[in-house]
């Protein structure tokens, strides 16, 4: 799953920013639109699929800024020790600040300085869960071998989990094939991202593309190259922990915390918080403003 979802999002990012959003540029410059609704709308000459298209944006977002609101809010809550509630409180209440007295230009600069910080964590927390490992190879050994109360073996996983997944898939061929397809859909989200093509119509110049062509793809390769396979170090870690793995499975969220107690040293950790939060309120603060701009 690790390899699809890191190779998947490689490719998909080269298209997106390579071959998508100079198209999407032109073509926005052409019939004079600065959001989506009105591109769609401008393109097709129709109202209704302006409105279709707004619609359908601000109910994505909602749903997506709930995840990413839930899995924040457990992570912060659980390490602060402070009420998931005021938790959520916390992580809103600066995006609203800076929304209101800021431009799209202050948006920018803050995502910029968000991304920064997300990257830092991620290099930080996998390289020093692969060191308390010892070392990829380990990592699959004790991965092959994971079992939960004598119940749970790994090619039960897509059944075992809250019922989730199709039971009668385990331990055939075709679970292979359901992994990769996972991995495909997921990655290929980025060539649909709402926030590339609003990228492509406010860039100040095509000079800021030529660069983003270049530095984004560059960049998204280094991070999923350090995230993803921060699953299956996780899962590895977590088992020397007096835990139970079931539970975690279930609520995967309370799986950071466990490490950044656990194995990553204070100092570290506080970059490591950091870049979560930061990562939480760049996705707020985007989708609030396409949110905004669709309306």
């Amino acid at each position: 799953m690790v390899f699809w979802l890191v190779l998947f999002h490689i490719i998909f990012a080269i298209i997106a920013w390579l071959v998508i959003l100079p198209r999407v540029r032109r073509f926005a410059g052409e019939v004079n639109a600065i959001t989506i609704p009105e591109f769609i709308g401008k393109i097709y000459s129709s109202e209704a699929l302006r409105i279709l298209t707004a619609l359908i944006i601000i109910a994505i977002y909602i749903l997506y800024l709930v995840s990413i609101l839930k899995g924040t809010g457990e992570i912060v809550s659980t390490l602060l020790g402070i009420n998931y509630e005021t938790t959520l409180i916390l992580i809103t209440l600066p995006v609203m600040v800076y929304l209101a007295l800021g431009d799209f230009k202050a948006i920018a600069r803050t995502n910029f300085m968000h991304g920064l910080i997300a990257l830092a964590g991620a290099i930080i927390t996998s390289i020093i869960t692969i060191s308390f490992i010892g070392g990829l190879g380990k990592i699959m050994n004790i991965l092959s071998t994971m079992e939960i109360k004598n119940i749970y073996k790994p090619e039960l996983a897509l059944s075992i989990v809250n019922g989730m997944g199709p039971p009668k898939l385990a331990g055939t061929s075709l679970v292979t094939t359901l992994v990769i397809t996972i991995a495909f859909v997921i990655s290929m989200a980025q060539i649909t991202a709402p926030h590339l093509y609003y990228i492509a119509f406010t860039a100040k110049s095509e000079e800021t593309i030529s660069r983003a062509k270049i530095l984004a793809p560059i960049l998204i390769a280094i991070y999923a190259l350090m995230v993803f396979p921060l699953g299956l170090t996780s899962w590895s870690i977590v088992q020397s922990f007096n835990v139970d793995i079931l539970t975690l499975l279930k609520n995967p969220d309370q799986v950071v915390p466990l490490l950044i107690k656990n194995i990553i040293p204070i100092s570290l950790a506080a970059i490591v918080v950091a870049a979560i939060i930061g990562l939480t309120l760049s996705t707020l603060d985007n989708a609030s403003l396409l949110v905004k701009y669709s309306i």
